[in-house]
């Protein structure tokens, strides 16, 4: 009865010659049959075509998938079809299939074998290992087709189709040098000596200087060489400033001790990492110079194309810094850069869960983006309850609604921020009272309509608290990122009205910015308070990078105001007051980490103000 189902499968799938084999092998019904192996099934004889028939009437008959071939790939295929040819040549007689069958199913057989791809059970052959190794080479010709990628910033065309030894030569000089392709790149000493009128901010640990011409190698004019190495420490600065305090693409303290301006006056052999920072600095401080930025950039990717990859981590940044390059030229090529670089990412396992940021070095903390909400159905987050899912609507849940609130303000609060660091440029030098107002009241009419989950409450004698002490941790993260956000706003709106203040004593013009001076430092003192508080209720403090970047900034403006001690100005806040302040931040800055250049940078501004002695350490 058993047989006659054998017989009957093997029937409808036109596979009854095999059957006298089977029986003698001993698979005497269908089930036994449906635990057959790839050795297994090369001892029987039976053909590539015929094993595929096969396996999928065992996948229907067990409702696994099937919705792909057998093999999956062509890659696959010719693996088992050499490993076929292999046993196949091996000592097998044909007229024993029995003895045949035990031959390769022996433990004592050195080869190893090959169950087949829809076994149930964990496979110990090299499927996976195929499977890695397709995924590799996936990876590795998108990266290939990325870097070659043309863009108006990048006017480079390679033609893949060129295979002839002739024009593989062609494409290997163009890496080295562009003549060969015609296109020309603007020589740096043909470039017009440009000055930027960069704002004075307050927390500039280097001061800013002129921008001069970029000079050469060789160049005996001591001035040239000035402005080279100005315009080099400018753009580096930018950078620091723009991008790298809250993205985390190098190491600060290494960077800056890595940067010698002098040095590099000649850009000729900066590492590929350095003129993507110098681009992108220039980019972001404003330059004038365009092209010059853009030549540090093609720089960049012409040495990639020609170059071998230092490491994974590195690569990454390396791609992540061009796609903020291209991002506001061509969005779709900057995507493609981040795709590519997540891909690395997923490919060596840099988005499993247990690799928290806390536990990675800052210069490794390049693959951040990997740990962002991606695209559905790649990877689920540990803790999306504070996450808005667009592709999910309604809000069913509270914790939905509030999540939602939480990053409308937050993207609300940033629009404020960019409008009033693009109206700092122009009245940096000249504080205007007309636009604190202007902004003042569009942030005051914002915050009378802020949700109540993310408000503080007031103060009185009996209860001084301004975080509720039931507040979960959902709540306290949404006051945390919000309220710092907010008060950090005021804060660099109203910095220039401060440093006005305290650098003119004498005049009576600066009587109408001492309101906003006083709002600064009223703000700088509210946040430090929010932020103790939150760490007094043992909350993580380092999960906000909001928090810390403007926790510094309130920290600077507090220790700047000190200088209205020995003066007969108006004191916003009290002595005792603003040193508590600044002990308190100093410590969260150090708690955060051992080695914060914030916190030694606060040290260092109390040391300048006269204030460390007064300080408990």
């Amino acid at each position: 009865m058993a047989a006659e189902d054998l017989q009957r499968t093997l029937t409808d799938l036109g596979l009854e010659q095999y059957l006298p084999n089977c029986l003698h092998a001993g698979f005497h019904n269908f089930q036994s049959l449906s635990s057959i192996t790839e050795a297994e099934l090369t001892a029987l004889g039976v053909r590539l075509g015929h094993r595929r028939k096969l396996l999928r009437r065992i996948a229907r008959e067990h409702q696994w998938p099937d919705n792909r071939p057998l093999p999956t790939s062509y890659s696959e295929l010719q693996e088992h079809r050499n490993s076929v040819r292999r046993r196949a040549r091996a000592n097998i007689n044909p007229e024993s299939i029995e003895e045949n069958y035990y031959a390769l199913t022996s433990p004592a057989q050195s080869q190893p074998q090959s169950p087949s791809p829809w076994s149930r059970e964990p496979s110990c052959s090299s499927d996976s290992s195929v499977s890695n190794q397709e995924r590799s080479d996936s990876t590795r010709l998108q990266l290939e087709d990325v870097l070659r990628t043309n863009s108006r910033l990048f006017p480079i065309a390679i033609d893949e189709k060129d295979s002839s030894a002739k024009e593989r030569e062609k494409v290997f000089r163009a890496l080295r040098g562009l003549d060969n392709l015609g296109i020309q790149i603007p020589a740096a000493n043909n470039l017009a000596d440009q000055t930027l009128e960069s704002e004075q901010l307050l927390y500039d640990v280097t001061p800013r200087v002129p921008i001069g011409g970029l000079s050469r190698v060789g160049s005996s004019s001591e001035a040239g060489a000035a402005g080279g190495a100005q315009q080099l420490h400018t753009a580096f600065e930018a950078f620091l400033q723009s991008f790298n305090h809250f993205l985390f693409f190098f190491s600060e303290c290494e960077l800056r001790q890595s940067f010698n301006p002098h040095e590099w006056t000649s850009d000729a052999g900066l590492p590929i990492d350095i003129y993507l920072v110098l681009a992108l600095g220039a980019k972001a401080s404003g330059s004038q110079v365009v092209d010059l930025q853009n030549e540090w950039y093609r720089r960049a990717r012409l040495r990639l194309l020609s170059e071998d990859c230092e490491e994974n981590l590195w690569l990454m940044r390396v791609l992540l810094l061009i796609c903020i390059f291209e991002i506001d030229d061509d969005i779709d090529i900057s995507c493609r850069f981040l795709s590519a670089a997540t891909n690395i990412g997923l490919e060596h396992g840099l988005d499993a869960p247990e690799l928290t940021m806390n536990e990675i070095e800052e210069p490794a903390r390049s693959q951040w983006f990997l740990l962002q909400p991606q695209p559905m159905g790649i990877r689920d987050l540990s803790d999306n309850s504070r996450f808005m899912n667009i592709e999910q609507p309604p809000l069913l849940s509270v914790h939905c609604r509030n999540g939602r609130l939480v990053q409308m303000s937050i993207a609300a609060l940033s629009n404020r921020l960019r409008e009033i660091l693009n109206d700092r440029g122009d009245f940096a030098n000249h504080p205007s009272p007309l636009l604190y107002k202007a902004h003042l009241q569009a942030l005051d009419s914002w915050r009378t309509e802020l949700p109540v989950y993310t408000c503080l409450r007031t103060p009185n004698v009996e209860d001084s608290r301004m975080i509720s002490p039931n507040a979960s941790y959902g709540q306290k993260t949404a006051i945390l990122n919000v309220q710092s956000l907010f008060l950090g706003t005021v804060c660099v709106l109203l910095q220039p009205a401060l440093m006005a203040v305290l650098q003119d004593k004498s005049s009576s013009d600066e009587t109408e910015l001492i309101p906003y001076a006083r709002r600064c430092v009223l703000s700088a003192t509210i946040l430090i308070r929010v932020c103790d508080e939150i760490v007094e209720s043992r909350y993580p403090f380092s999960a906000s990078w909001i928090a810390q970047h403007f926790l510094f900034n309130a920290t600077l403006v507090l220790v700047a105001d000190m200088n209205r001690s020995n003066s007969r100005l108006e004191q916003f806040v009290s002595i005792n007051e603003r040193l508590e302040c600044i002990q308190i931040a100093q410590n969260m800055l150090d708690q955060v980490s051992s080695a914060s250049p914030q916190a030694a940078i606060v040290r260092l501004f109390c040391r300048a103000a006269g204030i460390s002695d007064t300080m408990k350490v």
